[in-house]
């Protein structure tokens, strides 16, 4: 006769159709891998919003940022204020990520970020458009014009 260990848990031959595809178990490892894709697109965010005030001229519609803005006049506490507001919603999400609330915050995180990073192709394209984007970033060197 053939023992199996079941490691203090009752020996069940049921197929695990039922079982999840997204585990608790791994969790804490996909809230980590959707943050680190938050950080991401939200850096490339950061750099483009920054890019464009430079070259171009932004019309920012965050109101804390234009009040931050105002008061300052500079454009780097933009970009500290968009630092600011991103580490704290990481770090505030990593504390708790193997929390359900924490892996459907990362998802809604990181569709805000990808909707944002669609806006800005779009944005590229309708308002800039091949006759300004495309000297500058054949001047620049970045290959960073798509079109479709």
């Amino acid at each position: 006769m053939t023992v199996f260990p079941t490691h203090g848990r009752p020996l069940s031959f049921e197929p695990r159709s039922h079982a999840s595809p997204f585990p608790a178990e791994t969790r804490g490892r996909r809230v980590s891998v959707l943050l680190f894709g938050v950080a991401l697109l939200s850096l490339a965010d950061l750099h483009l919003s920054l890019m464009h005030i430079h070259y171009f001229g932004l019309a920012e519609s965050n109101p804390l940022a234009v009040l931050l803005f105002s008061l300052t006049g500079c454009v780097s506490s933009l970009a500290v204020l968009k630092l600011v507001t991103l580490s704290t919603a990481l770090i505030s999400l990593y504390i708790v990520r193997r929390s359900l609330a924490a892996e459907v915050g990362a998802w809604v995180c990181l569709t805000i970020m990808g909707v944002l990073g669609l806006w800005w192709l779009y944005y590229n394209d309708a308002v800039l458009g091949e006759e300004m984007l495309g000297p500058l970033m054949r001047q620049s060197g970045h290959a960073l014009l798509l079109t479709g």
